[in-house]
């Protein structure tokens, strides 16, 4: 498969900067898409919702800034606009914040959307979605 911008949920962008026991994969998928010079793009909600995240977990000032540098530099910041919430709206998706990030993806024209929970999102037949693991799997082929 040929992919040269993908989405990634919020999940993954919490994974690359927080160490949980299921961060691995995803790391190393982002990892491999840097090196395959696959655009990485996320939502700016993604980052506002891991910068509450960050400071509930009362991570210091310098740490969060340091992170918001790396993510800039790291990553593509893709917009919501108001079509996607008018998509959103009208969806089959259960959860709206999944349905946001959706069709901004499908707006942004992405390959494909990375996220650890697949189940949450309705194949809506316009965008694949998959698990780090299933996207790794395409890159290494």
């Amino acid at each position: 498969m040929d992919f040269d911008r993908v989405f990634l949920d919020t999940n993954i962008l919490i994974d690359y900067v927080i160490d949980r026991k299921e961060s691995a994969q995803s790391i190393k998928m982002i990892k491999q898409c840097i090196l395959n010079r696959i655009e990485l793009n996320i939502s700016v909600s993604s980052v506002c919702t891991l910068m509450y995240l960050l400071d509930r977990a009362k991570v210091g000032l310098e740490i969060q800034k340091r992170t918001l540098l790396d993510i800039s530099q790291a990553f593509t910041l893709i917009n919501t606009k108001n079509e996607n919430l008018a998509s959103a709206s009208y969806s089959l998706f259960n959860d709206l914040e999944d349905a946001i990030l959706y069709f901004s993806a499908v707006s942004e024209n992405c390959d494909a959307l990375i996220t650890r929970n697949v189940k949450d999102f309705i194949n809506m037949g316009e965008l694949p979605v998959y698990t780090p693991e299933v996207m790794l799997s395409f890159l290494v082929e």
